[in-house]
């Protein structure tokens, strides 16, 4: 892994200054001693780094000229400022209090760039990719897995489909003769109302002539009681009768008995009262 910082270019150099980047403010105290004002005033000056990208080179100067070597080296300072910021805040804040300050010591890009050699230093790859590859066989295991529990599934959800597909033609054929039967049970139901009417019709006009019967029952009831008091009534005058007959029969036949008596006497003159009585 290398550094995203802007590429060493000399101390020197009017190259293009790197995009700014805002520093924590929850940095630690000996970080804002060390770069905090440098990084301020980068954010400062960039407006004016912007305007000399845009003006043309600058002329050499003279060796008695100390203005632009003075200028020189203000971008130089502004420009390691931001690199020590850059390396502290981004990508990480360094752990190793050594190379921390290191960083902050740092009085050129080149000193820079050697202490962060340790902090970007590529890693041992082979534990990295033994690693790797463990996880990957383990991965590969895993995959096979699923894809053998993938196809499982999946004709488990072909049959599923098939046995739904039925079903639905079931259910269709089902609605089908529902509503055949729906039909059929409402004429049923029109034809049992029929009948109950008919039925209500027929059991009131039974009832009726039951009720008709009842009374001619009692009617003749009635006579057959009528007659009996006249069957009583003439056995008690049969009776009357009879004792009257008997009473007569008896005085007929003493009464006969004397005629037959008297025509058994003699015709004389000394039983003639004997014979009219």
């Amino acid at each position: 892994m290398t550094p995203s910082g802007p590429p060493d270019r000399g101390e020197g150099s009017s190259a293009e200054s790197p995009p700014r980047s805002r520093v924590s403010p929850r940095v630690s105290g000996e970080r804002e001693c060390s770069f905090v004002d440098l990084t301020t005033s980068s954010e400062a000056d960039s407006g004016s780094g912007q305007a000399s990208r845009m003006s043309p080179p600058r002329q050499p100067s003279s060796p008695g000229d100390t203005t632009s070597d003075t200028e020189d080296k203000s971008d130089s300072a502004r420009r390691l400022a931001w690199l020590v910021a850059f390396s502290l805040t981004r990508p990480a804040v360094p752990s190793d209090r050594a190379q921390r300050d290191a960083v902050l010591s740092a009085a050129s890009i080149h000193e820079l760039g050697d202490a962060l050699r340790h902090q970007f230093a590529g890693p041992d790859s082979s534990a990295v990719i033994a690693d790797m590859r463990s996880e990957l066989q383990v991965a590969q295991q895993i995959n096979s897995a699923l894809t053998r529990r993938l196809d499982t599934q999946s004709a488990e959800l072909a049959d599923l489909r098939s046995q739904l597909n039925i079903m639905t033609l079931e259910r269709d054929r089902l609605l089908d003769l529902s509503k055949q039967s729906n039909a059929f049970t409402a004429s049923l139901r029109k034809s049992v109302a029929e009948l109950e009417a008919q039925a209500a019709v027929a059991r009131s006009q039974a009832n009726a002539q039951v009720a008709a019967a009842f009374r001619h029952a009692d009617g003749f009831k009635r006579q057959v009681q009528d007659r009996d008091q006249e069957i009583a009534a003439l056995r008690v005058s049969i009776a009357d009768r009879d004792r009257a007959y008997a009473d007569l029969q008896g005085v007929a036949s003493t009464h006969f008995a004397q005629l037959q008596e008297s025509a058994r006497l003699p015709v004389d003159g000394g039983s003639q009262p004997l014979r009219h009585a």
